[in-house]
């Protein structure tokens, strides 16, 4: 796509990356998907292409399924859509958040490191450079306390998208 034929946005989610706030806001799919149809219906675009990473694909493909948004496309990368989804590790926060919220950090960091490593494969630091600080900390407990397979459970009918993508990316061991 080129640049002089296309505008870009980045949409960085309420209570992700650089929008972790205190207090947050609901961060579930269901508030995520509903900001995402208004925030593209604010910015008056019309039947965007859209490209969207793991919980990103499941908030962009709620946005087109449940709140009527209209894409071009939708390309989504490595998403969270079809149930089973989750680690272990993120089946286990939600029973134990106010524990985990409260980890030294050091012991943190290495646990968001490992997290981002199995969602990201590259630019691990600034993916996971958010989740760092008390604020981030808190807030990335409280993203995976939020998520829902059960949110997911709607998405899963037939795509009624005609140039929908699906990506997954997996390493190689060589």
């Amino acid at each position: 796509m080129p640049a002089d034929k296309y505008r870009v946005f980045l949409w960085d989610m309420p209570g992700h990356g650089a929008s972790i706030t205190q207090p947050s806001p609901p961060v579930n799919l269901v508030h995520q998907h509903a900001r995402l149809a208004a925030l593209i219906e604010h910015r008056h675009l019309s039947r965007p292409n859209v490209v969207a990473h793991d919980i990103g694909g499941a908030v962009a493909f709620g946005a087109h399924l449940l709140e009527g948004c209209e894409f071009a496309s939708l390309y989504r990368v490595d998403v969270v859509t079809l149930d089973p989804w989750g680690s272990p590790f993120f089946h286990l926060v939600p029973e134990h958040e106010h524990a985990f919220s409260g980890l030294p950090s050091n012991l943190h960091a290495v646990l968001v490191q490992e997290y981002v490593a199995g969602a990201a494969g590259t630019g691990l630091d600034a993916m996971a450079q958010p989740c760092r600080s008390p604020e981030g900390q808190a807030a990335f407990y409280r993203q995976i306390t939020q998520l829902s397979p059960s949110h997911t459970l709607p998405l899963e009918a037939p795509n009624p998208l005609s140039q929908d993508i699906l990506l997954w990316l997996e390493t190689l061991d060589t």
